[in-house]
Protein backbone atom coordinates (compact mmCIF):
# COMPACT_ATOMS: atom_id res chain seq x y z
CA UNK A 1 0.00 0.00 0.00
CA UNK A 2 2.79 2.42 0.87
CA UNK A 3 6.18 3.39 -0.46
CA UNK A 4 9.23 4.98 1.11
CA UNK A 5 8.30 8.47 -0.07
CA UNK A 6 4.88 8.24 1.57
CA UNK A 7 6.26 6.87 4.83
CA UNK A 8 8.86 9.63 4.99
CA UNK A 9 6.24 12.16 6.02
CA UNK A 10 5.73 10.51 9.40
CA UNK A 11 8.52 10.99 11.90
CA UNK A 12 9.65 7.72 13.41
CA UNK A 13 7.56 5.47 11.14
CA UNK A 14 9.18 3.67 8.26
CA UNK A 15 7.45 2.05 5.31
CA UNK A 16 6.80 -1.26 7.05
CA UNK A 17 5.47 0.30 10.25
CA UNK A 18 3.19 2.63 8.30
CA UNK A 19 1.84 -0.35 6.39
CA UNK A 20 1.16 -2.09 9.70
CA UNK A 21 -0.55 1.01 11.11
CA UNK A 22 -2.77 1.37 8.05
CA UNK A 23 -3.81 -2.28 8.23
CA UNK A 24 -4.52 -1.85 11.93
CA UNK A 25 -6.82 1.12 11.29
CA UNK A 26 -8.75 -0.92 8.73
CA UNK A 27 -9.07 -3.73 11.27
CA UNK A 28 -10.29 -1.28 13.92
CA UNK A 29 -12.99 0.03 11.58
CA UNK A 30 -14.13 -3.54 10.94
CA UNK A 31 -14.21 -4.32 14.67
CA UNK A 32 -16.38 -1.25 15.28
CA UNK A 33 -18.75 -2.45 12.56
CA UNK A 34 -18.96 -5.95 14.00
CA UNK A 35 -19.74 -4.42 17.38
CA UNK A 36 -22.74 -2.64 15.84
CA UNK A 37 -23.97 -5.89 14.29
CA UNK A 38 -23.60 -7.80 17.56
CA UNK A 39 -25.27 -5.21 19.79
CA UNK A 40 -27.92 -3.70 17.49
CA UNK A 41 -31.55 -4.22 18.43
CA UNK A 42 -33.13 -4.26 14.97
CA UNK A 43 -32.73 -6.70 12.11
CA UNK A 44 -31.57 -3.77 9.99
CA UNK A 45 -28.27 -3.84 11.89
CA UNK A 46 -28.12 -7.46 13.07
CA UNK A 47 -29.01 -9.00 9.71
CA UNK A 48 -28.89 -6.37 6.96
CA UNK A 49 -25.62 -4.86 8.25
CA UNK A 50 -26.88 -1.51 6.95
CA UNK A 51 -24.16 0.49 8.69
CA UNK A 52 -20.71 1.96 8.11
CA UNK A 53 -17.68 3.09 10.12
CA UNK A 54 -15.07 5.75 9.48
CA UNK A 55 -11.93 6.82 11.35
CA UNK A 56 -10.92 10.48 11.00
CA UNK A 57 -8.00 12.71 11.90
CA UNK A 58 -8.52 16.00 13.73
CA UNK A 59 -9.03 17.89 10.45
CA UNK A 60 -12.01 15.69 9.56
CA UNK A 61 -10.15 13.67 6.92
CA UNK A 62 -11.27 10.04 6.71
CA UNK A 63 -8.27 7.71 6.82
CA UNK A 64 -10.00 4.33 7.10
CA UNK A 65 -13.44 2.80 6.65
CA UNK A 66 -14.95 -0.58 7.48
CA UNK A 67 -14.79 -3.16 4.70
CA UNK A 68 -18.42 -4.09 5.34
CA UNK A 69 -19.94 -0.69 4.67
CA UNK A 70 -23.18 0.50 3.13
CA UNK A 71 -21.70 2.30 0.15
CA UNK A 72 -24.03 5.30 0.31
CA UNK A 73 -23.18 5.92 3.98
CA UNK A 74 -19.44 5.66 3.60
CA UNK A 75 -19.42 7.71 0.42
CA UNK A 76 -20.88 10.67 2.29
CA UNK A 77 -18.57 10.37 5.31
CA UNK A 78 -15.63 12.43 4.00
CA UNK A 79 -17.94 15.41 3.60
CA UNK A 80 -19.85 14.80 6.83
CA UNK A 81 -16.67 14.60 8.94
CA UNK A 82 -15.54 18.05 7.88
CA UNK A 83 -19.03 19.50 8.33
CA UNK A 84 -19.27 18.24 11.90
CA UNK A 85 -15.91 19.83 12.75
CA UNK A 86 -17.02 23.05 11.07
CA UNK A 87 -19.98 23.19 13.45
CA UNK A 88 -18.24 21.73 16.51
CA UNK A 89 -14.61 22.75 16.73
CA UNK A 90 -12.18 21.27 19.28
CA UNK A 91 -13.15 24.02 21.72
CA UNK A 92 -16.77 22.81 21.59
CA UNK A 93 -16.00 19.13 22.17
CA UNK A 94 -14.73 17.06 25.07
CA UNK A 95 -14.06 13.40 25.78
CA UNK A 96 -17.32 11.45 26.01
CA UNK A 97 -19.29 13.79 23.75
CA UNK A 98 -21.26 12.23 20.91
CA UNK A 99 -22.62 14.31 18.03
CA UNK A 100 -25.51 12.84 16.05
CA UNK A 101 -27.32 13.93 12.91
CA UNK A 102 -29.64 12.50 10.29
CA UNK A 103 -29.86 15.65 8.16
CA UNK A 104 -30.01 14.24 4.61
CA UNK A 105 -28.09 17.21 3.20
CA UNK A 106 -25.18 16.60 5.59
CA UNK A 107 -25.28 12.80 5.58
CA UNK A 108 -26.18 10.43 2.79
CA UNK A 109 -29.56 11.52 1.65
CA UNK A 110 -32.47 10.37 3.79
CA UNK A 111 -33.75 10.72 7.33
CA UNK A 112 -33.37 7.08 8.33
CA UNK A 113 -29.57 7.15 8.12
CA UNK A 114 -28.21 8.49 11.40
CA UNK A 115 -24.56 9.32 12.05
CA UNK A 116 -22.89 9.27 15.48
CA UNK A 117 -19.48 10.95 15.83
CA UNK A 118 -17.30 10.58 18.93
CA UNK A 119 -14.13 12.65 19.36
CA UNK A 120 -10.84 10.94 20.19
CA UNK A 121 -8.79 12.60 22.91
CA UNK A 122 -5.23 11.68 23.78
CA UNK A 123 -4.91 13.29 27.17
CA UNK A 124 -6.26 16.79 26.64
CA UNK A 125 -5.51 16.84 22.90
CA UNK A 126 -8.21 16.28 20.29
CA UNK A 127 -6.69 13.91 17.72
CA UNK A 128 -9.61 12.65 15.62
CA UNK A 129 -13.04 11.03 15.51
CA UNK A 130 -14.73 7.68 15.14
CA UNK A 131 -17.96 7.97 13.15
CA UNK A 132 -20.65 5.34 12.71
CA UNK A 133 -23.70 5.47 10.48
CA UNK A 134 -26.72 3.20 10.60
CA UNK A 135 -30.10 2.95 8.95
CA UNK A 136 -32.78 3.34 11.62
CA UNK A 137 -35.75 1.02 11.16
CA UNK A 138 -38.13 3.91 11.87
CA UNK A 139 -37.66 7.65 12.11
CA UNK A 140 -41.33 8.64 12.24
CA UNK A 141 -43.28 10.31 9.47
CA UNK A 142 -45.10 8.33 6.80
CA UNK A 143 -43.01 5.17 7.19
CA UNK A 144 -41.14 5.09 3.87
CA UNK A 145 -44.20 6.09 1.87
CA UNK A 146 -43.55 6.37 -1.88
CA UNK A 147 -46.17 9.12 -1.89
CA UNK A 148 -44.27 11.67 0.25
CA UNK A 149 -43.82 15.03 -1.44
CA UNK A 150 -41.43 16.78 0.98
CA UNK A 151 -38.85 15.73 3.54
CA UNK A 152 -41.18 16.95 6.30
CA UNK A 153 -43.38 13.91 5.66
CA UNK A 154 -40.46 11.51 5.97
CA UNK A 155 -39.84 11.77 9.69
CA UNK A 156 -37.81 13.44 12.39
CA UNK A 157 -34.89 15.64 11.30
CA UNK A 158 -31.94 16.14 13.63
CA UNK A 159 -29.27 18.73 12.81
CA UNK A 160 -25.81 18.02 14.22
CA UNK A 161 -26.26 18.11 17.99
CA UNK A 162 -24.79 16.54 21.08
CA UNK A 163 -26.74 13.49 22.23
CA UNK A 164 -24.09 12.72 24.86
CA UNK A 165 -22.11 15.27 26.85
CA UNK A 166 -19.04 14.02 28.71
CA UNK A 167 -20.40 10.49 28.50
CA UNK A 168 -23.89 11.26 29.79
CA UNK A 169 -26.96 11.09 27.52
CA UNK A 170 -29.10 14.18 27.13
CA UNK A 171 -32.57 13.21 28.29
CA UNK A 172 -34.24 15.89 26.15
CA UNK A 173 -32.75 14.44 22.96
CA UNK A 174 -33.52 10.84 23.95
CA UNK A 175 -37.12 11.77 24.80
CA UNK A 176 -37.54 13.69 21.54
CA UNK A 177 -36.47 10.68 19.50
CA UNK A 178 -38.64 8.30 21.55
CA UNK A 179 -41.74 10.47 21.06
CA UNK A 180 -41.31 10.60 17.28
CA UNK A 181 -40.86 6.93 16.38
CA UNK A 182 -43.07 3.86 16.57
CA UNK A 183 -40.38 1.45 17.76
CA UNK A 184 -38.60 3.53 20.39
CA UNK A 185 -36.93 0.62 22.17
CA UNK A 186 -35.33 -0.71 19.00
CA UNK A 187 -34.44 2.68 17.53
CA UNK A 188 -32.81 3.91 20.74
CA UNK A 189 -31.17 0.51 21.16
CA UNK A 190 -29.64 0.80 17.69
CA UNK A 191 -28.41 4.35 18.35
CA UNK A 192 -26.83 3.22 21.62
CA UNK A 193 -25.18 0.36 19.74
CA UNK A 194 -23.69 2.93 17.37
CA UNK A 195 -22.45 5.05 20.26
CA UNK A 196 -20.99 2.10 22.17
CA UNK A 197 -19.21 0.96 19.03
CA UNK A 198 -17.50 4.34 18.65
CA UNK A 199 -16.01 3.86 22.12
CA UNK A 200 -14.58 0.52 21.00
CA UNK A 201 -12.96 2.38 18.11
CA UNK A 202 -11.57 5.11 20.36
CA UNK A 203 -9.95 2.55 22.65
CA UNK A 204 -8.37 0.72 19.73
CA UNK A 205 -7.08 3.90 18.08
CA UNK A 206 -5.46 5.05 21.33
CA UNK A 207 -3.92 1.61 21.84
CA UNK A 208 -2.47 1.82 18.33
CA UNK A 209 -1.08 5.30 18.92
CA UNK A 210 0.65 4.02 22.06
CA UNK A 211 1.99 1.00 20.19
CA UNK A 212 3.44 3.14 17.39
CA UNK A 213 4.51 6.05 19.58
CA UNK A 214 2.21 8.62 17.95
CA UNK A 215 1.10 11.81 19.65
CA UNK A 216 -1.25 12.77 16.77
CA UNK A 217 -2.77 11.05 13.75
CA UNK A 218 -1.92 13.84 11.34
CA UNK A 219 1.27 12.53 9.76
CA UNK A 220 0.07 8.95 9.46
CA UNK A 221 -3.31 10.07 8.13
CA UNK A 222 -1.74 12.27 5.47
CA UNK A 223 0.63 9.49 4.37
CA UNK A 224 -2.22 6.98 4.13
CA UNK A 225 -4.49 9.39 2.27
CA UNK A 226 -1.71 10.56 -0.06
CA UNK A 227 -0.81 6.97 -0.92
CA UNK A 228 -4.44 6.16 -1.71
CA UNK A 229 -4.77 9.27 -3.86
CA UNK A 230 -1.63 8.38 -5.82
CA UNK A 231 -2.82 4.82 -6.40
CA UNK A 232 -6.29 6.03 -7.40
CA UNK A 233 -4.79 8.46 -9.92
CA UNK A 234 -2.53 5.75 -11.31
CA UNK A 235 -5.59 3.52 -11.75
CA UNK A 236 -7.53 6.32 -13.48
CA UNK A 237 -4.64 6.65 -15.93
CA UNK A 238 -5.58 3.21 -17.27
CA UNK A 239 -8.62 4.95 -18.78
CA UNK A 240 -7.80 6.65 -22.08
CA UNK A 241 -7.79 10.43 -21.72
CA UNK A 242 -10.75 12.06 -23.41
CA UNK A 243 -14.44 12.82 -23.13
CA UNK A 244 -17.16 10.25 -22.46
CA UNK A 245 -20.92 10.59 -22.26
CA UNK A 246 -23.42 8.66 -20.20
CA UNK A 247 -27.21 8.70 -20.01
CA UNK A 248 -29.85 6.76 -18.11
CA UNK A 249 -33.61 6.84 -18.52
CA UNK A 250 -35.59 6.39 -15.31
CA UNK A 251 -39.01 4.81 -14.97
CA UNK A 252 -40.66 7.93 -13.58
CA UNK A 253 -41.71 11.35 -14.85
CA UNK A 254 -40.97 14.82 -13.56
CA UNK A 255 -43.60 17.24 -12.30
CA UNK A 256 -44.22 18.45 -15.86
CA UNK A 257 -44.87 14.91 -17.07
CA UNK A 258 -41.55 14.52 -18.88
CA UNK A 259 -39.46 11.32 -18.52
CA UNK A 260 -36.73 11.56 -15.91
CA UNK A 261 -33.18 11.28 -17.23
CA UNK A 262 -29.65 11.29 -15.90
CA UNK A 263 -27.07 12.90 -18.17
CA UNK A 264 -23.32 12.95 -17.60
CA UNK A 265 -20.31 14.42 -19.39
CA UNK A 266 -17.11 12.73 -18.25
CA UNK A 267 -13.64 14.13 -18.86
CA UNK A 268 -10.63 11.93 -18.08
CA UNK A 269 -7.34 13.78 -17.98
CA UNK A 270 -4.02 12.61 -16.50
CA UNK A 271 -5.30 10.81 -13.42
CA UNK A 272 -8.36 12.98 -12.81
CA UNK A 273 -11.99 12.29 -13.67
CA UNK A 274 -14.34 15.28 -13.91
CA UNK A 275 -18.03 14.43 -14.16
CA UNK A 276 -20.69 17.05 -14.90
CA UNK A 277 -24.35 16.07 -14.62
CA UNK A 278 -25.67 19.13 -16.48
CA UNK A 279 -28.82 18.22 -18.41
CA UNK A 280 -30.11 15.89 -15.70
CA UNK A 281 -33.81 16.24 -14.89
CA UNK A 282 -34.98 18.67 -12.20
CA UNK A 283 -35.91 17.55 -8.71
CA UNK A 284 -39.43 16.21 -8.33
CA UNK A 285 -42.22 16.11 -5.77
CA UNK A 286 -41.59 12.40 -5.27
CA UNK A 287 -39.31 10.79 -2.65
CA UNK A 288 -36.57 9.88 -5.14
CA UNK A 289 -34.40 13.01 -5.07
CA UNK A 290 -30.67 12.73 -4.35
CA UNK A 291 -28.68 15.22 -2.29
CA UNK A 292 -25.22 16.03 -3.62
CA UNK A 293 -23.45 13.84 -1.03
CA UNK A 294 -25.35 10.79 -2.22
CA UNK A 295 -24.56 11.61 -5.83
CA UNK A 296 -20.90 11.97 -4.90
CA UNK A 297 -20.94 8.62 -3.11
CA UNK A 298 -22.17 6.60 -6.09
CA UNK A 299 -20.21 8.57 -8.66
CA UNK A 300 -16.90 7.93 -6.91
CA UNK A 301 -17.95 4.33 -6.34
CA UNK A 302 -18.67 3.83 -10.03
CA UNK A 303 -15.26 5.19 -11.02
CA UNK A 304 -13.48 3.24 -8.31
CA UNK A 305 -15.16 -0.05 -9.19
CA UNK A 306 -14.10 0.40 -12.80
CA UNK A 307 -10.44 1.18 -12.12
CA UNK A 308 -9.45 0.26 -8.54
CA UNK A 309 -12.08 -1.95 -6.87
CA UNK A 310 -9.73 -3.36 -4.21
CA UNK A 311 -8.09 -0.11 -3.10
CA UNK A 312 -9.00 0.70 0.54
CA UNK A 313 -11.34 3.65 0.72
CA UNK A 314 -10.49 6.97 2.40
CA UNK A 315 -10.28 10.66 1.53
CA UNK A 316 -7.64 9.86 -1.05
CA UNK A 317 -10.17 7.89 -3.11
CA UNK A 318 -12.27 11.01 -3.59
CA UNK A 319 -9.67 13.65 -4.41
CA UNK A 320 -9.12 12.57 -8.05
CA UNK A 321 -12.86 12.65 -8.86
CA UNK A 322 -14.45 16.06 -9.47
CA UNK A 323 -18.24 16.16 -9.45
CA UNK A 324 -20.75 18.85 -10.33
CA UNK A 325 -24.53 18.62 -10.56
CA UNK A 326 -26.97 21.47 -11.17
CA UNK A 327 -28.55 22.79 -7.99
CA UNK A 328 -32.22 21.88 -8.07
CA UNK A 329 -31.67 18.79 -10.18
CA UNK A 330 -32.64 15.28 -9.15
CA UNK A 331 -28.94 14.70 -8.34
CA UNK A 332 -28.51 17.87 -6.25
CA UNK A 333 -31.92 18.54 -4.80
CA UNK A 334 -32.77 21.60 -2.76
CA UNK A 335 -34.27 21.35 0.71
CA UNK A 336 -37.03 20.33 1.47
CA UNK A 337 -37.18 17.77 -1.36
CA UNK A 338 -38.48 14.32 -0.45
CA UNK A 339 -35.63 11.82 -0.64
CA UNK A 340 -36.40 8.58 1.21
CA UNK A 341 -36.19 6.39 -1.92
CA UNK A 342 -33.22 8.26 -3.39
CA UNK A 343 -31.52 4.98 -4.22
CA UNK A 344 -34.03 4.57 -7.09
CA UNK A 345 -32.04 7.29 -8.86
CA UNK A 346 -28.59 7.28 -7.26
CA UNK A 347 -27.89 3.58 -7.73
CA UNK A 348 -28.22 4.03 -11.49
CA UNK A 349 -25.05 6.14 -11.58
CA UNK A 350 -22.50 3.27 -11.53
CA UNK A 351 -24.35 1.51 -14.36
CA UNK A 352 -24.35 4.74 -16.36
CA UNK A 353 -20.59 5.16 -15.87
CA UNK A 354 -19.88 1.55 -16.82
CA UNK A 355 -21.85 2.04 -20.03
CA UNK A 356 -19.92 5.22 -20.80
CA UNK A 357 -16.56 3.44 -20.39
CA UNK A 358 -17.58 0.17 -22.08
CA UNK A 359 -16.22 0.90 -25.55
CA UNK A 360 -12.89 2.27 -24.32
CA UNK A 361 -12.12 -0.28 -21.60
CA UNK A 362 -14.50 -3.23 -22.02
CA UNK A 363 -12.37 -5.38 -19.72
CA UNK A 364 -13.08 -3.04 -16.76
CA UNK A 365 -16.87 -2.89 -16.79
CA UNK A 366 -19.85 -5.16 -16.31
CA UNK A 367 -23.30 -5.27 -17.85
CA UNK A 368 -26.19 -3.49 -16.15
CA UNK A 369 -27.33 -5.04 -12.88
CA UNK A 370 -30.79 -5.95 -11.66
CA UNK A 371 -30.01 -4.47 -8.25
CA UNK A 372 -29.33 -1.02 -9.69
CA UNK A 373 -31.48 -0.03 -7.90
CA UNK A 374 -31.78 -2.61 -5.14
CA UNK A 375 -35.35 -3.18 -3.93
CA UNK A 376 -35.82 -2.13 -0.32
CA UNK A 377 -39.34 -2.76 0.92
CA UNK A 378 -41.36 -2.47 4.11
CA UNK A 379 -44.42 -4.30 5.37
CA UNK A 380 -46.02 -2.78 8.46
CA UNK A 381 -49.03 -3.73 10.55
CA UNK A 382 -50.36 -4.40 14.03
CA UNK A 383 -50.46 -7.59 16.07
CA UNK A 384 -53.63 -8.71 17.81
CA UNK A 385 -52.33 -7.39 21.14
CA UNK A 386 -51.85 -3.91 19.66
CA UNK A 387 -48.08 -4.05 19.19
CA UNK A 388 -46.85 -2.78 15.82
CA UNK A 389 -44.58 -4.85 13.60
CA UNK A 390 -42.36 -3.82 10.74
CA UNK A 391 -40.40 -5.75 8.14
CA UNK A 392 -37.49 -3.91 6.53
CA UNK A 393 -36.01 -6.17 3.87
CA UNK A 394 -34.21 -6.21 0.55
CA UNK A 395 -35.12 -8.12 -2.57
CA UNK A 396 -31.91 -8.70 -4.46
CA UNK A 397 -31.31 -8.53 -8.20
CA UNK A 398 -28.79 -10.22 -10.47
CA UNK A 399 -25.35 -8.72 -10.97
CA UNK A 400 -24.46 -7.82 -14.53
CA UNK A 401 -22.21 -10.29 -16.31
CA UNK A 402 -18.48 -9.58 -16.21
CA UNK A 403 -15.98 -9.99 -19.04
CA UNK A 404 -14.55 -13.19 -17.60
CA UNK A 405 -17.35 -14.66 -15.51
CA UNK A 406 -21.10 -14.78 -14.94
CA UNK A 407 -22.87 -12.26 -12.76
CA UNK A 408 -23.59 -13.18 -9.15
CA UNK A 409 -27.23 -14.06 -8.47
CA UNK A 410 -29.47 -12.25 -5.95
CA UNK A 411 -26.96 -9.73 -4.67
CA UNK A 412 -27.16 -6.17 -3.31
CA UNK A 413 -24.95 -4.35 -5.77
CA UNK A 414 -23.85 -1.65 -5.30
CA UNK A 415 -25.27 -0.97 -1.80
CA UNK A 416 -23.18 -3.75 -0.17
CA UNK A 417 -25.78 -4.79 2.41
CA UNK A 418 -27.07 -8.19 3.44
CA UNK A 419 -30.59 -9.55 3.50
CA UNK A 420 -32.71 -11.00 6.29
CA UNK A 421 -32.95 -14.80 6.57
CA UNK A 422 -36.42 -16.23 6.11
CA UNK A 423 -36.39 -17.67 9.63
CA UNK A 424 -35.74 -14.23 11.10
CA UNK A 425 -38.58 -12.66 9.10
CA UNK A 426 -41.00 -15.24 10.49
CA UNK A 427 -39.63 -14.81 14.02
CA UNK A 428 -39.69 -11.02 14.06
CA UNK A 429 -43.04 -10.58 12.29
CA UNK A 430 -46.29 -12.57 11.91
CA UNK A 431 -45.77 -12.73 8.13
CA UNK A 432 -45.25 -16.05 6.31
CA UNK A 433 -42.62 -16.47 3.60
CA UNK A 434 -44.12 -18.91 1.10
CA UNK A 435 -41.22 -18.97 -1.33
CA UNK A 436 -37.81 -17.45 -1.79
CA UNK A 437 -35.86 -18.75 -4.73
CA UNK A 438 -33.64 -17.77 -7.62
CA UNK A 439 -35.70 -16.62 -10.59
CA UNK A 440 -35.01 -19.10 -13.37
CA UNK A 441 -34.33 -17.57 -16.77
CA UNK A 442 -33.91 -14.02 -15.48
CA UNK A 443 -30.19 -13.61 -16.23
CA UNK A 444 -29.36 -12.04 -19.57
CA UNK A 445 -27.79 -14.44 -22.07
CA UNK A 446 -24.27 -13.81 -23.26
CA UNK A 447 -20.81 -15.23 -23.53
CA UNK A 448 -21.00 -14.72 -19.79
CA UNK A 449 -24.49 -14.76 -18.28
CA UNK A 450 -26.11 -12.14 -16.08
CA UNK A 451 -26.86 -13.09 -12.49
CA UNK A 452 -30.37 -14.25 -11.62
CA UNK A 453 -32.91 -12.21 -9.75
CA UNK A 454 -35.06 -13.75 -7.05
CA UNK A 455 -38.71 -14.55 -6.47
CA UNK A 456 -39.88 -13.57 -3.01
CA UNK A 457 -43.44 -14.45 -1.97
CA UNK A 458 -44.90 -13.30 1.38
CA UNK A 459 -48.36 -14.08 2.74
CA UNK A 460 -50.39 -12.07 5.24
CA UNK A 461 -51.94 -14.93 7.23
CA UNK A 462 -55.68 -14.74 7.74
CA UNK A 463 -55.54 -16.76 10.94
CA UNK A 464 -52.27 -15.49 12.41
CA UNK A 465 -51.21 -12.84 14.91
CA UNK A 466 -52.32 -9.86 12.83
CA UNK A 467 -55.13 -7.52 13.86
CA UNK A 468 -57.67 -7.91 11.01
CA UNK A 469 -59.22 -4.53 11.79
CA UNK A 470 -56.04 -2.54 11.17
CA UNK A 471 -54.30 -2.06 7.83
CA UNK A 472 -51.20 -3.89 6.72
CA UNK A 473 -49.30 -1.57 4.39
CA UNK A 474 -46.41 -2.24 2.10
CA UNK A 475 -44.11 0.25 0.45
CA UNK A 476 -41.45 -0.28 -2.18
CA UNK A 477 -39.85 1.75 -4.94
CA UNK A 478 -38.64 -0.88 -7.40
CA UNK A 479 -36.64 -0.26 -10.52
CA UNK A 480 -36.37 -2.02 -13.86
CA UNK A 481 -40.09 -2.77 -14.13
CA UNK A 482 -40.21 -1.47 -17.70
CA UNK A 483 -36.59 -1.15 -18.84
CA UNK A 484 -34.59 -4.33 -18.44
CA UNK A 485 -30.93 -4.25 -17.35
CA UNK A 486 -29.01 -3.99 -20.61
CA UNK A 487 -26.28 -6.30 -21.78
CA UNK A 488 -22.99 -5.10 -23.27
CA UNK A 489 -20.91 -6.17 -26.25
CA UNK A 490 -23.80 -8.17 -27.74
CA UNK A 491 -25.09 -9.54 -24.44
CA UNK A 492 -28.85 -9.75 -23.98
CA UNK A 493 -30.83 -7.89 -21.30
CA UNK A 494 -31.86 -9.46 -18.03
CA UNK A 495 -35.51 -9.94 -17.14
CA UNK A 496 -37.58 -6.99 -15.99
CA UNK A 497 -38.89 -6.86 -12.44
CA UNK A 498 -42.46 -7.51 -11.36
CA UNK A 499 -44.57 -6.76 -8.28
CA UNK A 500 -47.77 -8.75 -7.81
CA UNK A 501 -50.57 -8.93 -5.26
CA UNK A 502 -52.50 -12.18 -5.42
CA UNK A 503 -50.91 -12.90 -8.79
CA UNK A 504 -51.96 -9.59 -10.35
CA UNK A 505 -49.32 -7.13 -11.54
CA UNK A 506 -49.44 -3.80 -9.70
CA UNK A 507 -47.69 -0.45 -9.95
CA UNK A 508 -44.80 -0.87 -7.54
CA UNK A 509 -44.42 2.86 -6.90
CA UNK A 510 -47.47 3.29 -4.68
CA UNK A 511 -48.29 2.56 -1.07
CA UNK A 512 -50.69 -0.39 -0.90
CA UNK A 513 -52.90 -1.93 1.77
CA UNK A 514 -52.90 -5.71 2.13
CA UNK A 515 -55.78 -7.77 3.51
CA UNK A 516 -55.58 -11.02 5.51
CA UNK A 517 -54.84 -13.84 3.11
CA UNK A 518 -53.17 -11.62 0.51
CA UNK A 519 -49.94 -12.80 -1.09
CA UNK A 520 -47.28 -10.28 -2.08
CA UNK A 521 -44.77 -11.38 -4.73
CA UNK A 522 -41.56 -9.72 -5.86
CA UNK A 523 -39.71 -10.90 -8.95
CA UNK A 524 -36.50 -8.95 -9.16
CA UNK A 525 -34.59 -8.23 -12.38
CA UNK A 526 -31.67 -10.30 -13.59
CA UNK A 527 -28.37 -8.85 -14.74
CA UNK A 528 -27.54 -8.19 -18.36
CA UNK A 529 -25.30 -10.54 -20.34
CA UNK A 530 -21.79 -9.81 -21.61
CA UNK A 531 -20.79 -10.72 -25.16
CA UNK A 532 -22.76 -12.58 -27.82
CA UNK A 533 -24.66 -15.64 -26.51
CA UNK A 534 -23.20 -17.72 -29.34
CA UNK A 535 -19.82 -17.39 -27.68
CA UNK A 536 -20.89 -19.14 -24.48
CA UNK A 537 -19.16 -22.43 -23.81
CA UNK A 538 -21.57 -25.40 -24.19
CA UNK A 539 -20.61 -26.89 -20.82
CA UNK A 540 -21.63 -23.65 -19.07
CA UNK A 541 -25.03 -23.68 -20.75
CA UNK A 542 -25.49 -27.33 -19.77
CA UNK A 543 -24.52 -26.52 -16.20
CA UNK A 544 -27.12 -23.73 -16.11
CA UNK A 545 -29.84 -26.11 -17.31
CA UNK A 546 -28.90 -28.74 -14.71
CA UNK A 547 -28.96 -26.15 -11.92
CA UNK A 548 -32.32 -24.79 -13.03
CA UNK A 549 -30.95 -21.39 -13.99
CA UNK A 550 -32.50 -21.70 -17.45
CA UNK A 551 -35.89 -22.95 -18.54
CA UNK A 552 -37.01 -24.35 -21.87
CA UNK A 553 -38.60 -21.00 -22.67
CA UNK A 554 -35.56 -18.94 -21.72
CA UNK A 555 -32.53 -20.89 -22.89
CA UNK A 556 -31.90 -18.15 -25.40
CA UNK A 557 -32.26 -15.43 -22.78
CA UNK A 558 -35.14 -13.90 -20.82
CA UNK A 559 -38.08 -12.49 -22.67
Amino acid sequence: MTDEHDAGGVAGIDQIRLEALWTRFLSIADEVGYSIARTGFSTVLRENHDYSVGIFDHHGNMLAQSSESATGHIGAMPYLGREILRRFGPADLSAGDVVITNDPWIGCGHNNDLYAASPIYRGSSFVGMVVTSAHQMDIGGRMASPESRTVYEEGLLLPPLKMYVAGRPRKDIVDTIALNVRFAEKVLGDIRAQVAATHVGIERVLESMDMFGLQTLDGAAEAIIRTTERQMRDAIRTLPDGEYAGEADLEQRDDAGQPLRLVSRIVVRDGTVAIDFAGTSPQVSKPINCVLNYTRAYTVLGVKLAVAPFLPNNDGSYRPVEISAPVGSILNARYPAACHWRHFVGLRIPDMLFSAFADAVPEKVLAESGACPVWLFTVAGTRRDGRPFLLNAHAMGGLGARPDRDGVSAVAFPPNVRDIPTEVIETETPLIVEERALRAGSGGAGTTRGGLGEEFRIRVPADGDIDPDRPVTFCVYPGRLHRAPAGVKGGEPGARGEVLINGVLVDGHQEAVLSPGDVLTYRTPGGGGYGAPAGRRPELRERDVVRGYLTAATEGGPG
